[in-house]
């Protein structure tokens, strides 16, 4: 896919999906692009956790210390406070795999809890802005939210109004 990171490619899909739902003109086209951004969003996040699980160095709660020595991805007050605790390390691994792999679970019962998930999620993106510099992540993915939100509640998201055709 196009682009440098995984924000990129969101931004790309969130733009292609609601310019296509506009494009068709009709409530049932805006409806399907709302319920694919929320979708997506919701196998970006499932994905990415799932796709941890099957390596050791999340579950042994190695990952984020390698990650934040790094000169692309690091901050060295978080990697000295990680390495000097590894429990601490090991329990913030395990809670970004559940974070992760267990998002899409918050689909069940109509959404009861999706706006708890997605606060907790937005501050999971701005500590990751902060930490690991991947602001625009935050920005790509917290925009998806409430296309994650309607999906979660069975409904349309009024994230894409109709185009008004014909006013200057």
């Amino acid at each position: 896919m196009l682009g440098t990171d995984g924000s990129d490619q969101v931004a790309f899909l969130v733009q292609t999906a609601a310019a296509l739902g506009r494009a068709g003109g009709t409530d049932a086209s805006r409806k399907a692009a709302v319920q694919f951004i929320g979708a997506q969003t919701v196998l970006c996040y499932g994905a990415s956790g799932w796709a941890k699980l099957a390596g050791p160095v999340w579950l042994n709660g190695d990952a984020l210390v390698k990650i934040l020595r790094t000169e692309t991805y690091g901050d060295k007050w978080l990697f000295e406070q990680l390495s000097k605790y590894p429990a601490a390390s090991r329990a913030l691994c395990h809670l970004v795999l559940a974070l992760e792999a267990g998002f899409p679970l918050l689909l069940l019962k109509r959404g009861k809890y999706i706006d708890l998930g997605l606060v907790v999620m937005a501050g999971f993106h701005l500590a990751n802005a902060r930490f690991m510099g991947l602001s625009r992540f935050a920005w790509a993915f917290i925009a998806t939210y409430p296309a994650v939100r309607a999906l979660a509640e069975g409904r349309e998201a009024e994230a894409l109004p109709p185009v008004k055709r014909g006013a200057a």
